[in-house]
């Protein structure tokens, strides 16, 4: 099989970069569900970087993704979370399997061509990323959301210092405008 036939049999990527530190507004694209060439199952949030303090990583216009690999034991909470926050919601228990189903699985019936996009699509979310240290020493990126009233101003952040408080999710005063 030559080169071509290679490029034409091959599953279209998206070129993204997964969220690195930094306070960023986005829109959220699609969340999509997979496995890793591993064999590992994932659930990945792709956004649009609309505002960014970290321009040499995620420039405005950019492609971002936070990635959650579910063979991790947090994993369930951090999607929950992530989901509470991106469509405002105050309380776990508004949570259901069925928002979960309609959040994250709207592109299940692509293989008979009914390609659908999440219902969060367009939502402008407020993004803050900081690394902390895992048990095992390694580093791990922290990334919270917020939903972001759409009428509220994004303007750009390259004027502003970048958060630097460890252990506070950064939402506070972190994205001001």
């Amino acid at each position: 099989m030559g080169l071509y036939d290679e490029i034409a049999g091959a599953a279209a990527t998206l070129q993204s970069r997964y969220v690195t530190p930094g306070t960023y507004v986005g829109s959220v694209n699609d969340w999509k569900e997979g496995i890793t060439r591993k064999g590992d199952d994932f659930v990945v949030l792709e956004m649009t970087v609309l505002a960014s303090d970290n321009h040499e990583e995620h420039p405005v216009g950019s492609a971002m993704s936070w990635m959650v690999m579910l063979k991790h034991d947090s994993a369930p909470g951090n999607i929950k979370r992530a989901i509470m926050e991106i469509v405002a919601l105050q309380e776990e228990g508004q949570v259901t399997p069925a928002l979960c189903k309609a959040v994250l699985s709207a592109n299940e019936d692509a293989e008979r061509g009914e390609v659908g996009v999440s219902p969060t699509a367009g939502t402008i979310i407020d993004v803050v990323a900081t690394n902390t240290k895992t048990r095992a020493g390694n580093d791990f990126t922290r990334v919270t959301f917020r939903y972001r009233d759409p009428d509220r101003a994004v303007v750009p952040l390259e004027h502003r210092p970048r958060h630097a408080s460890e252990g506070d999710d950064g939402l506070a005063d972190a994205v001001p405008f």
